[in-house]
């Protein structure tokens, strides 16, 4: 979904990384798995967009894109 919407001119983005996958976290001995299901949502949501200024034509198109892509 991500990569579609990017290559559609949607700017989206991933957020939400787990605090211990960042290197500060990583120096002290974390690692990759501690917190599995941060790390799946981490993987698996995006941001889209969303503020006061978003036309509505854009709106239409970003549903259209999300909807498309759900009904494969």
């Amino acid at each position: 979904m991500y990569n579609v919407l990017r290559k559609s001119g949607i700017e989206v983005n991933l957020h939400y990384a787990p605090v211990y996958l960042q290197p500060y976290y990583q120096a002290m001995g974390f690692k990759r798995g501690y917190c599995p299901n941060a790390e799946i949502y981490f993987k698996s949501a995006i941001s889209i967009p969303i503020f006061a200024g978003l036309s509505y034509e854009n709106q239409s198109k970003i549903i259209e894109i999300i909807s498309n892509e759900c009904m494969k």
